[in-house]
């Protein structure tokens, strides 16, 4: 059963399930759901920092640059 089954607007689950995903290979599907956790909650910091891990795992370092550099405008003392 997925998570995602049971709450389908929880962004937690869409944020987790998109960094496993994308760490698993499937960047392209982890950030479709990182950015549908983003949407749900675009308060929450650990989007941001989720947003961030899957752009740099595409490769997409300026973008991922910027969502860790929100990360810190969000949450300055954030050790990320």
């Amino acid at each position: 059963f997925s998570i995602l089954f049971l709450m389908p607007n929880k962004e937690e689950a869409y944020s987790v399930r998109g960094f496993a995903t994308a760490l698993n290979g499937d960047t392209a599907k982890g950030l479709t759901d990182t950015k549908k956790a983003y949407d749900l909650d675009p308060n929450n910091v650990a989007n941001y920092y989720n947003m961030a891990m899957v752009y740099k795992l595409q490769g997409q370092l300026n973008d991922s640059k910027q969502w860790f550099e929100k990360v810190l405008e969000k949450d300055p003392s954030n050790t990320v």
